[in-house]
Order: structure tokens, then sequence, then C-alpha cells
């Protein structure tokens, strides 16, 4: 009997010393497990700074490169865009002098009119606003512009004074619309009857010769016209001295061609040479840091594995050696004392009796 006590309060005490060495790696375990976290957290921070640095300095690089080349294209775009400017002032200069040589027989025919239309105006004593557009579309209206302009006056004659009289009237009635009409037929009707009997009826003759005469000036305006649309609308520039903006033109264009081959060949070189060097240099400066944490980072892990391997035996030997004996229920350290003192005090002869009488005994189980 004796033996049988001594070896259930042995088995006890192995089973609290088993506890407690599991205990014991479990937090090891979980000690390196945050290690193993904290340390593979520094080591991709520090990675992805290198590849960050390395991607930043290159494009860095590469922008300064490309920047240079483009300063010149700029400068060489804006030459190009000067000389193009000056080409068409000088083509737009000379188309004018085509223009104005090819129209001047007309503009001087106009001219011998006109001062024919004055001549004839001072010989009849015509009133001199009669040689005016407005004046031929009101008592002579034959053209298409003309008539345009009768309709014009007739429309701010007829509707838009009356109408704006008649808004301006504080009481709005139709009497007062009619009488706001008839003065306005009154006054512009006898001013169109006055004009006309100081002008048409006493020098009709002279104003019809006028007016064949403004008809023709009319053509040669037309003709005038329609010499400028036809010298702007040619699309051949032969008639006009460019070759020298031509020359210049095309002497820019092949410094810009030049220039973008040189640009494509210095960043094809970058790409192939400085881009790589860039990128080692870096690499090297930190690859002693990287080599170290991750040197760091391989042994906790490697820890960490053989905790994991050593955590998994003392489970299951703690599983297959005492909780199939003892029970789950009681393989806490607190209560393999209560066990234990229960045999020690003679209470109990063995474990499963002492489980029993802990169980039923509150108050031991709390002093326990």
């Amino acid at each position: 009997m004796a033996k049988i006590f001594t070896d259930n309060v042995a088995f006890l005490q192995e089973a609290k010393e088993a506890l407690a060495k599991y205990k014991e790696t479990v937090n090891r375990e979980e000690e390196l497990t945050l290690q193993e976290k904290q340390q593979a957290k520094i080591l991709s921070a520090e990675k992805k700074a290198v590849e960050d640095n390395v991607a930043g300095t290159i494009k860095k690089r590469r922008g300064e490169l490309t920047a240079k080349y483009d300063t010149e294209l700029s400068r060489i775009q804006d030459g190009l865009k000067k000389i193009r400017s000056q080409r068409e002032k000088a083509k737009q200069k000379s188309m004018k002098e085509r223009i104005e040589a090819q129209n001047a027989p007309f503009k001087d025919e106009n001219r011998e009119m006109h001062n024919k239309i004055r001549g004839l105006f001072r010989q009849d004593r015509v009133p001199s606003f009669c040689n005016s557009t407005l004046f031929y579309s009101i008592y002579y209206p034959g053209t298409v512009k003309e008539i345009l302009v009768l309709l014009a006056v007739f429309a701010v004659c007829c509707v838009l004074i009356p109408c704006g009289l008649y808004s301006l009237l504080p009481q709005k009635r139709t009497l007062w619309l009619i009488l706001i009409y008839v003065a306005v037929i009154v006054i512009f009707g006898g001013i169109y009857i006055i004009v006309g009997n100081i002008t048409k009826d006493a020098h009709r003759e002279a104003l019809l010769e006028a007016r064949q005469i403004r008809r023709s000036m009319e053509k040669n305006r037309k003709r005038m016209r329609d010499n400028a649309r036809a010298i702007r609308s040619e699309t051949s520039e032969e008639h006009y001295d460019l070759s020298e903006f031509d020359a210049q033109i095309k002497e820019k264009e092949g410094e810009r061609a030049s220039l973008e081959s040189q640009k494509a060949e210095a960043l094809a070189a970058f790409e192939r040479e400085t881009a790589p060097a860039i990128e080692a240099e870096i690499r090297g400066g930190s690859r002693e840091r990287l080599e170290t944490l991750e040197a760091e980072y391989n042994e906790t892990a490697a820890n960490l594995r053989r905790e994991q391997a050593a955590l998994k035996e003392a489970s299951l030997r703690l599983s297959d050696d005492y909780e199939s004996y003892i029970g789950k229920d009681f393989m806490k350290e607190d209560r393999l004392d209560a066990l234990i003192g229960l045999l020690e005090s003679g209470q109990a002869s063995g474990i499963t009796e002492a489980e029993e009488l802990y169980r039923q005994n509150p108050s031991r189980k709390q002093n326990g």
C-alpha cells in the first residue's frame, strides 16, 4: 500500500512537472511566433524600401535625361513655329499685294465712277446723302441688298418704334396703339414724301444715272471679291517666293529628327547599361543589412519550428502519459496540488478516489 501511495504521488508530481514544461514550451512558441512576425515585417519593409529606392532613382535619372532632350527639342520646335509664322506672314503679304495688283484697275475705275457721281450731283445740285445705299434702298430698290435694307427700315419704322413707344406707356389701350401708328405713319410718311419731292422728283434723271453708275461700281466690287476669293483658295504657292523659309524649315526639321534619334539611342543605352548599374549599386549598399535581417529571420523561423515540434511532442506526452489516466479536467497545477494533498493527508488511497473527493467537497475545491 505504501508503494502504491508513493507511486501515485510521484505520478502526480511527474504530471505537474510535465505540465509546467508544456507551459514553458507554449510560452517560448508564442514568443518566437511574435518575434518571427516582427522580423518578417521588418525584412519586408527593408526589401520594399530597397525596391522603391531602385525604382525611384531610375525613374528620376530617366526623367532628367528625357528632360534634357525635351528642352532642346522644345527650343527647336519653337524655332520651327517662329519660321512657319514668318513664312505665313510673308505669304499673306504677297497674297495681299497680288490681290491689290489684280484689283487695282477695278479700284481705279470705281474711284473714277465715284468722282463722276459727285460731279453729276454737284452739277444738278443733288443732296450728297442721296449717294447712299439707304437712299437708293428706300426710293430705288433693285438689288437683293437694297430690298433687305428697305425691309429693315420698314420693320424699324412700322414695328420696332411703335411697339417701343407703346411699351413705355403707363396704361395700355388699343386706342393709344392706333394713335401711335397714325403718328408714325404721318411723321415717317411725311418725311418720305418731303425727301422724295426734293430729291426723287426734282433730280430724277441725275439719280437714275447715278444708280446705273452705282450698279457698275457694285459689279466691280463683286469682281474684286471674286478675285480675292480665288487667290486665297489656291493651293499652289508658285506665285510667292517662300524658298528661303522652306530651306530654314527643312533645316530645323532635320535638327529635330536627328535629336529625336539621339534621344531614343540615349534612352535605350540608359535602360541597357545605366539602369542596371544604378540597381546594382543600390542593392549592393543594402545587401549586408538585408542578409543580416534575413539570417536573423531564418534563425528565428528555425527555432520556431523546433519549438512547434517540441510543443507537439509535449502535448502528445501529456495526453498519452497523464491526461488519459488523470483526466483533462485535472491537468491543472492547482488541481494536481489538491490531489497530491488528498493523497498525502491520507484522505484518499488512490488518484481516482482523490478526484471523487475533490468533486464532492466544494470547499476543498475552492481551497485547491
